[in-house]
């Protein structure tokens, strides 16, 4: 992967998808991306660092898509390598990934599961594939005109949208499969917060036809 010494080209990609939203969602309170990464560790010690960090920006794309609020806070910069969470690349690079705490929440990890169960019989090969030529980073790439040296930010809203947008489509999506005991209405609550924002691409989607 790259080095420090590149620049970073802040330009924001944008989506075919209106979506309302700031630029940095409210965040889960759960994680960041190196606890996502300690868990996938421990989740998949089958693959290597590379696969695991494909999937990690999978992960944030999907529960952008699906959730509506980033599974983690730190941003993803498109390099020319792939996407990368550059505090994950520089813990990797240091051997300096913590081992697993259990820190993560239910939802955290009923997500990363679901993502991972999507993808489980894709190769490292084929991780490649469906990550370089995803449309966030083909598109954040292109505002830097593919310079090698340099790097452009994917924004949590071309995230939600380009995944949201997956979501309504008919694309092969993670299953969530969560807990069956009786909710109280907290968790009614949130899980209603879960599903309007999970819906709100398919809303404006709607508003501008």
């Amino acid at each position: 992967m790259a080095t420090d010494q590149q620049a970073t080209a802040q330009g924001e990609v944008d989506a075919d998808v209106p979506v309302a939203v700031p630029e940095v969602l409210p965040t889960m309170t759960f994680s960041g991306a190196l606890h996502v990464m300690a868990y996938l560790q421990q989740a998949v010690p089958e693959r290597d660092d590379v696969e695991r960090h494909r999937q990690l920006y999978l992960a944030q794309g999907w529960m952008l898509g699906l959730d509506g609020r980033p599974l983690f806070p730190e941003r993803v910069e498109a390099w020319a390598e792939g996407p990368v969470v550059r505090d994950v690349h520089h813990a990797i690079a240091r051997g300096r990934v913590p081992d697993y705490d259990g820190r993560l929440d239910d939802d955290a990890v009923t997500l990363i599961d679901a993502v991972l169960h999507l993808y489980r019989a894709v190769t490292a090969s084929g991780l490649d594939e469906i990550v370089l030529a995803d449309g966030p980073w083909v598109d954040a790439r292109t505002e830097v005109d593919n310079h090698p040296a340099l790097t452009a930010t994917i924004s949590q809203r071309t995230l939600r949208a380009a995944y949201g947008r997956r979501t309504i489509v008919g694309a092969s999506a993670p299953v969530l499969i969560r807990r069956t005991e009786p909710a109280d209405a907290d968790d009614v609550d949130r899980v209603a917060g879960m599903l309007r924002n999970s819906w709100a691409p398919a809303l404006d989607l709607l508003a501008e036809s």
